[in-house]
């Protein structure tokens, strides 16, 4: 198509570029595209130069790309400054004959488009009216639609108010400088600026780097990064070291910054189990994985695939806080985090979830992706992120870590939540096609921003800023300025729309920045004022912001909303973009939140009671330094604000302190004297006399009375502490445990929830050490030494060695030290050996499997205590004694002699106690130290009320194994198992009616009566169901029979030596170990060289585990297995109903009954779940599994249960004739 254009104009810009492109005039086709001319992106660049210089305009990228040819460059140029042109030094027309071109009939229609719609397509090409039509229609509705006049405008659709916009309540952050979202916000006012050289803990950048551009080199040498990546509070969310160790600490980052982000909600974690809360989390590295993936052969057991991985990110999330709404990990590299929160917006507005969680984390843990930016041309040489500055030459990579909490605006003024601003609308579009994959194009950026204010009902006229995505790059950044430009071109004169970036700041945070830039955004809501922007130093020469005929301009100063504010009550908005090479596109619309109501006066009560609360009492010391630095920063909050916040928007955790307060200077006060004493309990004592009440919610000995103590009570505390000033009463209650009903202290009028400091998690290292460092080629990697395994390689180096009691004199310490307290440093030091953990700093009154342990390692330290004292101690004395002190005082009470083992410090120890205690026991345990009460096999796994569940493990026999299904079960009734016999060294049954028989006689020596819910797990349902023969054969016939995958004894077509095959391979998995078991050589082997053989493959591999554990397991497991083939399965009387859970990747060779309906006098019911037989009583698939078993139950015929207060008594007695069993064999050990 023919474009008219003046000769005079046409032969300037023809002699402009015959100079660009040394080209004769006879040789330039003007009609031909740039393409074929040779106009490459370098020239384009110095012909725009050119141009710019003599028309005295400024001639951008964005404008470049609207032309394809010669003639269409000089029509653009005439049209874009005519006056400029004509005013252009003349040039002396070209000798060739110029055809002239006739006016184009549609140039005034795109005029007048551009002026009364703010849609530039001037510099397009349109042959007809419909082709413009269609384009209008096609990709400029959503911008078109709001300007047309107001009687053809389509009728709007009532809603309630806020049911379609979403809330801020709750935000948390960690960036370069700042560990929290106050010293982010001081840093943005302050205008500082966190990029510096990557330091040499992270990674030596001096091993990559090159000052030029060069194959496998970094051409930057900058970062801004956060600090203690590797470090995490894994004990807080229950996951042992090994674990933390294999999570990507991106992920254990993002769980502690999504904890505190419900903090800063006022949202206790612990009352969102079950709901509907949606988890929406962006990324786009994975580089942790990628390197355990390397290093696949020294990493224990099968770890990649269930620790690291990205899908983990939100899932881990919603796993660990029993989340139940939509839950996302999406990855569309730098609009990550903008898309995860638009995707939280529309889970809210359309009702999916109830409250959203949605972030992003970024970190650079290595240097590979600095070398392949650079080889990209992404990565800014000088350390910088200059966006919209005329040096702008790439940006510098940023960490960091953010997490927004949302909720649906009428929801959140319903529930009267602090609000730092509202999301209006957001909007997801993508690029299209485009000249290459990552190309960035203006009109698209037109499309996403101009179409979200749209959506919004609202012109761009009155977006008062915009959070830019800024490419620091000369030629992106006039193409974003070129689309917002297009869509405020119809905005009235006057700069009134600010322009800011972040990435100054903290550089480019890449699946972080949206995010990042959100809560910039509602902190400047908050605080009503937008911070200063220092990425410019020289005004791009491709940016015109100075022009008149935009609003735009560049927010380079603090700008307080008191200046830009159009009118009072009218609200302030920003716009938020986030651009990605992918082609997504998202732009969000947020707002400031304007109280509609007047805010609750502060209360004028004497004083105020604050609560704190923390897993371990030194978190409770930081957490109190940490509140006694925030209440005293100037202004100073409002004290009745702090105490609600604490009360009702804090999970209270175990170690607990309250006291009163007139006011925050006393506050900090107490906080301070709190933090500075000691933790003990005549220290406690002394803090109480000063109104500092400290507590152990766990310890009943502190409070025997609390758990009678009901809400009416406690509010009875609460209401003499409001009336007359004295909250001792309440105080001293929640210290030790009694829950309190605060809401009933703020009945009316409720102070708004402060953003106080967050939970002071611990920071223990958490880190894989490989030898790897930087870059590694692939034949390095090769030829790098194997380490030891990592499983073997955790134990850190112990501090004292001990022995058994009278085999050597102590030393040190232990030469004075009480038995309990060497029996604790012992638990100590073997916990913190398989957990990575420090044994000094480890909370001796935490529960071993809080503390990181699971079953077999609970099993082994048991074990390992046993050879200690010389004694036979069942795995099942957890159940009773789950706290390592708890465990040292049980045993230094019952066995005295035997607990006052020897003790050295290591570096002195003599050779004696680095030896293994001797064991001269030949496996079994002598009459002395063997437990023969019968009742001492019946292990209490939880309380409750109602008919008692009977657990019955698999071959194995302990019962530590069903712990987690014992948790699971959660129906409020109590769970009982049987540890095996053998266990603990007795004599094992000479058969399977045996077995049951002394199961049998264990419930009556503890004096607990049925009818009885029975569930066995493999070879336990084999048990369990001639437990139920026997009991319905003496009228006592069980409430239920549950079989939990176990296959009836004649269907089972795998051979022992198979099944101990295939078992022990599961084993040695879970220690970390590899290497197939060969069935057959099991089979020619008898069984005492069998579990030796299986036990030297264990010990070939380094994996730690005790062999007289093992041996003892073994012989329990092989028993149980021989038992089970002998048996002779009887027909079952009628009135005991049977339900079978079955794994579904479990026995697929086996009839789907198992065999069991031929033994039954009707069928049984049976309820598959998706998980192998392994696999049924591990997490992840023990929760489908507990469920399927009360799906069971709902079939069985009603029985009436025995009341609760009868269950409860006979619990106790069984309890006192265990006591009196440990007392007797006390007698005889001493």
């Amino acid at each position: 198509m023919s474009v008219a254009v003046s000769a005079d104009v046409l032969g300037q810009v023809r002699r402009i570029v015959q100079d660009t492109i040394k080209i004769s005039a006879e040789r330039l086709d003007l009609d031909a595209e740039f393409v074929e001319l040779g106009i490459d992106s370098i020239i384009a660049m110095e012909l725009m130069e050119g141009l710019s210089r003599h028309f005295a305009i400024n001639f951008t990228p964005a404008q470049f790309l609207n032309v394809a040819t010669v003639r269409e460059l000089a029509a653009y140029i005439e049209g874009l400054a005519p006056a400029a042109a004509a005013a252009a030094p003349a040039v002396e027309a070209p000798r060739v004959a110029e055809a002239g071109a006739p006016a184009d009939p549609l140039r005034a229609l795109l005029d007048s488009v551009k002026q009364r719609h703010a849609i530039d397509l001037t510099g397009r090409r349109f042959d007809t009216l419909d082709q413009i039509v269609d384009e209008m229609v096609e990709h400029h509705l959503d911008h078109w639609l709001p300007r047309l006049p107001e009687q053809i405008a389509q009728p709007a659709v009532h809603r309630v108010a806020g049911a379609d916009e979403v809330a801020i309540v709750g935000l948390s952050c960690r960036f370069p400088d700042a560990p929290d979202a106050a010293t982010f916000w001081d840093n943005l006012i302050a205008g500082r600026n966190s990029i510096r050289e990557i330091p040499a803990e992270r990674w030596d950048w001096r091993a990559i780097y090159a000052e030029r551009p060069a194959p496998g080199k970094s051409i930057s040498k900058w970062g801004a990064l956060i600090e203690d990546t590797d470090r995490f509070d894994a004990a807080f969310f229950g996951l042992s070291a090994q674990e933390a160790r294999l999570i990507d600490p991106q992920e254990r980052l993002l769980l502690q910054e999504a904890y505190r982000a419900l903090q800063d909600a006022g949202v206790d974690p612990a009352r969102l189990a079950g709901s509907a809360t949606g988890v929406f989390v962006g990324y786009e590295y994975a580089e942790y994985e990628q390197y355990l993936r390397r290093n696949m052969e020294r990493l224990p057991g099968l770890v990649c695939s269930s620790s690291s991985p990205s899908y983990y990110l939100a899932n881990r999330l919603s796993y660990l806080f029993d989340l139940r709404g939509p839950s996302e990990s999406v990855n569309v590299n730098c609009a990550s985090s903008a898309l995860a929160i638009h995707r939280a917006c529309r889970s809210l507005i359309d009702g999916e979830s109830e409250l959203a969680l949605a972030g992003a984390a970024c970190l650079h843990l290595f240097g590979d992706d600095y070398v392949t930016a650079s080889q990209y041309g992404l990565l800014s040489p000088d350390g910088r992120c200059a966006v919209f500055d005329d040096g702008a030459n790439g940006f510098t990579r940023g960490e960091g870590v953010g997490v927004v909490v949302l909720k649906r605006l009428d929801r959140a003024r319903a529930d009267g939540d602090r609000i730092y601003a509202t999301i209006k609308t957001s909007r997801l579009r993508n690029r299209g096609r485009g000249a290459s994959l990552s190309e960035v194009k203006f009109d698209a950026i037109a499309d996403a921003v101009g179409g979200c204010y749209a959506q919004a009902g609202l012109s761009p006229a009155q977006i008062d800023y915009v959070e830019l995505n800024g490419y620091a790059k000369k030629w992106a950044d006039s193409f974003e300025f070129e689309g917002l430009r297009q869509v405020f071109a119809a905005a009235p004169a006057g700069k009134t729309c600010a322009l800011g970036s972040l990435k100054g700041n903290i550089g480019h945070l890449e699946p972080a920045n949206g995010v990042a830039g959100l809560i910039k955004l509602a902190l400047s809501m908050h605080h009503r004022a937008f911070p200063p922007t220092i990425t410019r130093r020289r005004p791009s020469s491709f940016i015109d912001l100075d022009d008149a005929a935009h609003p735009l301009y560049l927010a380079e100063r603090r700008i307080g909303f008191d200046e830009i504010r159009r009118a009072p009550g009218t609200p302030v908005r920003a716009g938020l973009s986030s651009f990605a090479d992918s082609g997504v596109n998202v732009h969000l619309l947020v707002e400031e939140y304007l109280e509609s109501a007047v805010p609750a006066a502060a209360s004028v009560a004497a004083a105020h009671l604050l609560v704190l609360s923390a897993r371990d009492a030194e978190r409770l010391r930081a957490a109190a330094d940490e509140l006694a630095a925030f209440l005293e920063r100037e202004p100073a909050p409002a004290l009745d604000a702090v105490a609600r916040t604490l009360q009702c928007g804090r999970e209270a955790m175990r170690h607990r302190l309250a006291f009163a307060a007139a006011d925050t200077a006393q506050a900090a006060a107490l906080l301070r004297r709190f933090a500075s004493s000691e933790d003990h309990a005549a220290a406690w004592a002394g803090l109480q006399r000063e109104g500092l009440y400290r507590g152990d919610a766990a310890d009943d000995r502190a409070h025997p009375l609390s758990g009678l103590i009901g809400a009416d009570m406690a509010a009875l505390a609460l209401q003499q502490g409001r009336t007359d000033g004295d909250w001792s009463a309440a105080a001293q209650l929640w210290a030790h445990g009694v829950a309190m009903p605060w809401q009933r202290l703020w009945p009316d009028a409720r102070p708004r929830t402060l953003s106080l400091p967050g939970y002071a998690f611990a920071r223990e290292r958490h880190w894989m050490d490989l030898p790897e460092t930087g870059v590694a080629s692939a034949d390095e990697a090769a030829s790098a030494p194997a380490p030891t395994p990592a499983v073997a390689a955790i134990a850190s180096a112990p501090r004292w060695r001990f022995a058994r009691a009278g085999s050597e004199d102590s030393a040190g310490e232990g030469a004075t030290a009480a038995p309990a307290d060497k029996l604790e440093r012992f638990l100590r030091q073997e916990i913190a050996a398989r957990t990575g953990a420090n044994a000094e700093r480890l909370d001796a009154g935490a529960d071993l499997i809080a503390l990181g342990l699971d079953s077999m390692a609970i099993a082994e330290l048991i074990a390992g205590l046993g050879d200690l004292l010389g004694l036979a101690l069942p795995p099942s004395l957890l159940f009773r004694y789950p706290q390592p002190r708890q465990l040292a005082l049980h045993l230094a009470e019952l066995h005295p002699h035997a607990a006052d083992v020897a003790m050295w410090p290591a570096d002195a120890a003599p050779a004696a106690a680095n030896e293994p205690i001797a064991d001269d026991s030949n496996g079994e345990a002598s009459d002395a130290t063997r437990i023969a009460d019968h009742a001492a096999r019946l292990v209490p796994m939880r309380a409750g009320e109602g008919a008692p569940w009977l657990l019955l493990p698999g071959a194995d026999g302990s019962v530590l194994s069903l712990r987690l299904l014992a948790q699971a079960l959660n129906d409020g009734c109590p769970v009982f198992g049987f540890d095996a016999a053998g266990l603990d060294g007795t004599v094992l049954p000479a058969s399977l009616e045996q077995a049951a028989a002394d199961n049998l006689a264990a419930l009556r020596a503890g004096g607990l009566r049925g009818p009885y819910r029975l569930l066995g797990y493999s070879n336990g349902g084999v048990l369990g169901f001639e437990m139920a023969r026997q009991l319905a054969g003496q009228g006592e016939p069980p409430e239920a029979l549950v079989l939990l995958d176990s296959v009836c004894p004649p269907q089972r077509t795998r051979s022992e030596a198979e099944l101990t095959a295939a078992t022990f391979a599961h084993l040695l998995a879970g220690l970390g170990g590899r290497g197939a078991i060969d069935a057959d050589a099991l089979a020619a082997m008898d069984g005492a060289a069998r579990g030796e053989h299986l036990y030297a493959l264990i010990a070939a591999q380094g994996l730690q585990l005790s062999r007289d554990y093992f041996m003892a397991t073994y012989r329990v497991a092989a028993a149980s297995e021989r038992l089970c083939r002998a048996y002779a399965v009887p027909a079952l009387p009628a009135g005991v109903r049977v339900g079978l859970v079955r794994a579904l990747r479990g026995y697929p060779e086996a009839p789907a009954d198992y065999g069991w309906n031929a033994h039954l006098p009707a069928p049984l019911r049976r309820i598959d779940v998706d998980c192998d037989h392994y696999t049924a009583i591990e997490a992840g698939a023990v929760e489908a599994v507990a469920d399927a078993v009360r799906r069971c139950l709902q079939a069985a015929a009603p029985v009436k249960a025995p009341r609760g207060r009868a269950v409860a008594a006979r619990s106790g007695g069984a309890a006192k004739r265990r006591q009196r069993g440990d007392d007797a064999l006390a007698a005889e050990a001493d």
